[in-house]
């Protein structure tokens, strides 16, 4: 269930917070105005802070739980223990419009970022050498 729960007083209080699952996992602040919240449902949620009773947008496509979000050029991006990083398009009420593979993860996802046209993420190691995996923007695999 989702919902807002407004907090005033001290100064460490917050403004506002958001019931956004049972379990999140990662936020991103997209803009003054949205923020992405990845859940331990396998999906990304998103939500309008000028609104934020219940998600604008659900992201699905996932078949574990995403633990990695930012942001590329306007996208949101996601990464996952499923191996893969999928680029969502919000404008485009979430379309997927692409997904990446060629990292795996047995435990945890670790790190996504992106510096220009370039994703970053990197594997565990439980299983092979750690690795630190880049993937251009219009490309699939590393």
């Amino acid at each position: 269930s989702s919902g807002i729960n407004a907090e005033y007083g001290g100064e460490r209080a917050p403004v506002s917070s958001i019931t956004a699952c049972d379990r999140i996992l990662k936020t991103v602040l997209i803009s003054t105005e949205l923020v992405a919240v990845s859940c331990i449902d396998k999906a990304v949620y998103v939500y309008d802070l000028r609104r934020p009773d219940r998600p604008t947008i659900k992201l699905i496509g996932h078949s574990q739980a995403p633990s990695g979000l930012c942001q590329l050029d306007g996208r949101l991006v996601s990464g996952s223990v499923d191996g893969t990083i999928r680029q969502w398009d919000l404008a485009s009420a979430g379309q997927c419009v692409r997904v990446h593979r060629g990292h795996t993860h047995t435990d945890k996802f670790i790190g996504l970022e992106s510096h220009g046209p370039v994703l970053l993420c990197g594997d565990d190691g439980l299983e092979d050498p750690a690795r630190i995996h880049m993937y251009s923007k219009h490309l699939t695999a590393p």
